[in-house]
């Protein structure tokens, strides 16, 4: 989390700090809060630790900082040019950056590797680590290695810092314009106090279609508390015209209201993943809600018999697999 992005709802440097499910409370500074040892530490040939990611996820900061403070602090809206486009590139960082994303591209790796080690059998999973890693390997390692790739979460599957940092990269300038061509909306609240949490981009789906997930195509809206009194909405544009206008045209500030308070920390808590930040005074707020377990699933994975279906496909290419 972004230590001054945290401030917005601190007192004197210090944010109180719930861990999920809510037993452990605690205030903390700014900077204990928006830290990862090593997070995103790389290492060079020599094994000496390098900061170039962290770098360079704090130039992002110091450009947008000063942006937000200006809506924050001095009532600045719609934002516009440069302004905007900072805004919404810290955004999309902001939403492939953390833990939760992580542990998303591990889990679905996971998943895809599960499907294809069942369906190709043990025999190729030991072709397969011979070619990897030179050697034979013996029947008991084959086991240990067969029981990992085909167990409910599937291989276990590590993404490091570096890789991390390769998806950022990959990924941001994809998902960017599901931020940057939205209809962003302000709400300031002069009573009502927002949450944060270590997930605070929020998704929300469109209630007309709920059979549908939600995405960052397909979000009605998405949510972020910018500080303890200041919340960003940015909603899907209604009609394909919109594209057409310059994006930040139907940029508004929204009247606050209860409703939309209780939304955005709805939000916030519903997608909180581990821990939940707000201002020292602001308990009462997170007691209005139910609280959950920390959360460490972030893809479902199907429990389809994927070593049955590979038997069948090696034992008649063109089988009837159901649907």
């Amino acid at each position: 989390m972004p230590r001054f992005y945290l401030e917005g709802f601190a007192s004197g440097g210090q944010v109180r700090t719930i861990e999920l499910p809510g037993a452990h409370r605690f205030n903390q500074s700014t900077g204990n809060a928006s830290a990862i040892t090593d997070f995103y530490t790389l290492y060079d040939e020599n094994g000496q630790p390098s900061d170039v990611i962290e770098a360079a996820l704090g130039d992002i900061e110091q450009l947008v900082a000063p942006i937000l403070a200006r809506v924050i602090h001095e009532g600045v809206w719609p934002l516009a040019g440069a302004d905007r486009e900072a805004v919404a590139m810290w955004l999309a960082v902001q939403y492939v950056r953390g833990p939760n994303y992580r542990r998303q591209v591990e889990q679905m790796t996971a998943a895809f590797s599960k499907m294809e080690i069942s369906m190709g059998g043990r025999e190729a999973l030991r072709v397969t680590v011979r070619e990897r890693v030179g050697r034979d390997i013996t029947d008991d390692e084959l086991d240990v290695l067969w029981a990992q790739a085909t167990s409910p979460e599937g291989p276990p599957i590590q993404l490091s810092a570096l890789g991390h940092a390769r998806q950022i990269g990959e990924t941001v300038p994809e998902i960017y314009p599901y931020f940057y061509r939205r209809r962003w909306s302000v709400v300031r609240f002069a009573r009502k106090s927002l949450l944060t949490c270590d997930t605070p981009v929020s998704l929300i789906s469109d209630w007309h279609r709920p059979e549908e997930g939600v995405g960052l195509l397909t979000a009605w809206a998405i949510a972020v508390p910018l500080s303890r009194r200041v919340a960003l909405l940015l909603k899907a544009p209604a009609s394909d015209i919109e594209f057409e206008t310059e994006p930040g045209d139907a940029d508004v500030e929204l009247p606050a209201s209860t409703q939309l308070a209780r939304m955005f920390n709805q939000m916030t808590v519903t997608g909180a993943r581990r821990w939940i930040f707000f201002h020292p005074d602001d308990e009462a707020v997170v007691d209005a809600f139910a609280l959950h377990e920390p959360r460490h699933i972030e893809v479902t994975t199907p429990n389809n018999d994927f070593v049955e279906w590979g038997e069948r496909l090696r034992a008649d290419p063109e089988p009837n697999l159901p649907a």
